[in-house]
């Protein structure tokens, strides 16, 4: 596993969060509604997405995941819209590819390659960079995952 030090700077983000059985859809699916009715998906756009557990595995198999698209200054969102923007800090983080099927294994072998480094784990949130669209096919998904840091 190669794994890169990679500082994300700040960024502004509209965000979707889903709490239940399948949350990583349902968020995806409202925030790139949202995305794609304001033309952010178009081509041409530049655009990072991001996700992460919010909050993790709780009774039942429920749980909350969260969703990221950059987005610019002029950004803004109706109170009563599912989708907020926000500032994202930025921060040091272990970053490591992986395919959605390994995402687990992923991050447990990320979290060894810490613990043996010269790295702490640090505060910043832990994300999952979507570098294909949700919307393929599983076993074509690739995401980096990165690891929050501290020196």
């Amino acid at each position: 596993m190669e794994v890169r030090i990679v500082h994300l700077e700040p960024m502004r983000v509209a965000c979707a969060n889903a709490f239940g059985v399948t949350p990583e859809a349902d968020a995806w699916k409202a925030l790139l509604g949202w995305a794609k009715g304001r033309g952010l998906l178009d081509e041409g756009r530049t655009y990072r997405l991001f996700g992460y557990d919010n909050p993790p595995g709780g009774e039942k198999g429920l749980h909350g995941y969260d969703t990221w698209i950059t987005v610019g200054p002029d950004a803004q969102c109706q109170s009563e819209e599912r989708v907020q923007v926000k500032e994202f800090a930025g921060g040091l983080y272990a970053v490591a590819r992986c395919s959605v099927a390994d995402v687990v294994g992923t991050w447990i072998r990320l979290r060894e390659w810490v613990l043996s480094s010269s790295y702490e784990t640090g505060n910043c949130q832990w994300l999952e960079e979507h570098l294909t669209l949700p919307q393929a096919p599983w076993q074509d998904v690739l995401l980096d995952l990165h690891y929050p840091l501290a020196e």
